[in-house]
């Protein structure tokens, strides 16, 4: 199995990068398309509110989000073009989470960051991995913000306890597991039941 189509989340912060490179790593290694996501997310502020903002301070929020989005395309095309990957650039702007839920139910792996606890930027997309998780129904790597991780999937454990959640997250692993060096699977205080014995033993 290979990984056809990959979506990567790009945003302002300083891991931006690193998670780029990542993800066109695994495109060239797979022979996948890869498809670059910034979304314009701007202040969410009650309609009276707004009235009373100034015109120009909305648009100084709306040129910087458009300059920010011009900057992480130029992130993208770089990596990109050094890899010589087919890819395509998409900018738009709404809530983070339901675009990347929405574009990325049409790829066969979202790669997006975890959120770093000492950034000022975007501390509401903190919890947006485990929202991703449980609404977009595709396969989710999270890049760490610290480091940067140009071989993933060399070394890889398996959680498992013969659930209907883990049988789903090994086949939709199966590209990885296919190509990795080691694979180590993990049972915590396993049921000594003869027919889970069997479900572990069979994997």
């Amino acid at each position: 199995m290979a990984l056809k189509d990959i979506l990567v989340h790009l945003n302002d912060d300083k891991a931006c990068r690193a998670r780029v490179q990542t993800a066109a790593n695994l495109a060239l290694q797979h022979g996948a398309h890869l498809t670059g996501l910034y979304v314009r997310t701007l202040p969410h502020v009650p309609e009276l509110a707004s009235a009373r903002l100034m015109e120009e301070i909305i648009e100084a929020q709306e040129t910087a989000a458009r300059e920010n989005s011009e900057s992480a395309e130029k992130i993208f095309e770089e990596i990109a073009s050094a890899a010589g990957l087919s890819v395509e650039w998409r900018s738009l702007e709404g809530d983070t989470a339901a675009q990347l839920s929405l574009h990325g139910r049409y790829a066969d792996l979202v790669v997006i960051g975890q959120h770093d606890p000492d950034a000022a930027t975007a501390p509401w997309l903190s919890d947006l991995p485990d929202r991703l998780v449980l609404r977009i129904g595709r396969s989710v790597m999270v890049v760490p913000y610290a480091g940067s991780y140009p071989n993933v999937g060399k070394n890889i454990l398996v959680s498992w306890d013969a659930s209907r959640q883990a049988s789903r997250a090994v086949n939709d692993a199966l590209p990885f597991l296919e190509r990795a060096e080691k694979v180590e699977v993990l049972a915590v205080n396993p049921e000594p039941a003869p027919t889970a014995t069997a479900r572990s033993r069979a994997l």
